[in-house]
């Protein structure tokens, strides 16, 4: 996905692209939507590590 969107802003730097966060957000937002549910890691805090 990264070098898609890489070699499209290289190919075709006279289009007019939305700013690369929003870019960067969007790529990665409909990615993640296509995920199966509960594959995508969580965005919550990391659970303590388990003790030995």
């Amino acid at each position: 996905m990264v070098h898609r969107i890489t070699s499209l802003l290289v190919a075709k730097p006279d289009f007019p692209w939305p700013d690369r966060t929003t870019l960067n957000h969007h790529a990665l937002d409909t990615y993640a939507a296509a995920l199966p549910a509960g594959s995508a890691p969580s965005r919550g805090p990391a659970p303590p590590p388990a003790s030995a």
